[in-house]
């Protein structure tokens, strides 16, 4: 097992010492850990905090969930690791990390495979996204899903110049999630894909060790990249939607009433994520104009052109998840 950071088990030794039991039947106050690695502030944080203010104004104070952001309890992997056992309850985590837990996740994370927003977030309140959701493969591992959260668009941007192509991206070192999919996906548009530490990539842009990144418009601008990479295109390549998800071991310890107070809660903190992601975005926006960026909005034609470039990866990456590719695509 991966280590985890030591303060999540300061906290579970403060709760047993305090006489207030993690999870409890009785009277007591049942306190429950959620992990998130955003900052504090960020949307994503932001409506963590509210899943777990309507929680505990839904229970009148019976069930306490305590968020720990920027990380504290645990990078995303090892929190999955400790939601397996119980030992975190709950976790805000990216679909790209949770799908080594069930692999049809990558059927979500293929370039170019919504439409737009829209299009994403009507898979995802729909059949499809419940699906998953419900997924009996994570629940097999002890892992059930309670809600969406967005993750945005990523778009590329770079040190060098405008790109209007996949042709621009041609010897170009660009970071990626370190996935096969993502690093596939920037091999078919022509460029080098370098995994890479996202802590790392400013000093890496900086330098010239890299030439080019790809992130949605809130990571570009908390992470202050645009400072190094001055060209954004809007390219839109991928949406990967983010997800709350639960440790079955703690849900199971808690009534039915309670378990499903707490997947309505989850479910209706998306709208309070939905809308503050909406703000930072146009603020993050705005940001990169009033520093001179050169942001590059691509005509209809070339987006054909990079969602062209990357067809071959729907055959040899994603040929199993067929089915439910063809069903997202058929989603109004």
């Amino acid at each position: 097992m991966k280590k985890t950071y030591p303060i999540f088990f300061l906290i579970i030794i403060m709760s047993i010492l305090s006489g207030c039991s993690k999870l409890t039947s009785s009277k007591e106050v049942t306190r429950l850990f959620l992990a998130n690695n955003n900052a504090e502030g960020y949307p994503t944080s932001v409506a963590c905090d509210e899943f777990a203010r309507l929680v505990k104004e839904r229970t009148n104070g019976r069930i306490i969930i305590e968020t720990y952001h920027n990380s504290v309890l645990a990078d995303e992997p090892s929190c999955i690791e400790q939601i397996q056992v119980g030992g975190i309850d709950f976790a805000r985590v990216g679909v790209a990390t949770l799908a080594k837990y069930d692999d049809s996740l990558n059927a979500l994370q293929l370039p170019y495979l919504y439409r737009d927003e829209e299009h994403m977030w009507n898979v995802l309140n729909g059949e499809i996204g419940q699906s998953f959701l419900n997924s009996e493969t994570l629940k097999e591992k002890g892992i059930m899903g309670l809600a969406w959260y967005t993750g945005g668009s990523r778009n590329f941007y770079n040190t060098h110049k405008e790109i209007h192509t996949p042709e621009d991206l041609v010897g170009m070192k660009v970071r990626v999630l370190e996935s096969k999919l993502n690093m596939g996906m920037v091999s078919a548009m022509g460029g080098e894909p370098k995994p890479m530490n996202f802590a790392d990539v400013y000093n890496a842009l900086e330098k010239g060790t890299l030439d080019a990144a790809e992130n949605n418009w809130a990571s570009y601008i908390s992470s202050s990249h645009y400072k190094v990479a001055k060209y954004i295109t809007v390219d839109e390549h991928l949406r990967i939607p983010e997800i709350i998800i639960a440790s079955k071991k703690s849900m199971e310890k808690l009534s039915e009433e309670d378990q499903k107070i707490i997947a309505e809660c989850a479910k209706e903190s998306t709208d309070t994520q939905l809308k503050l992601w909406k703000n930072y975005e146009e603020e993050s926006v705005k940001t990169a104009e009033e520093a001179g960026c050169h942001i590059t909005y691509l005509t209809a034609d070339q987006v054909s052109l990079f969602q062209k470039s990357v067809e071959n990866l729907y055959e040899t990456e994603a040929a199993t998840y067929k089915d439910i590719i063809d069903a997202i695509a058929a989603v109004k």
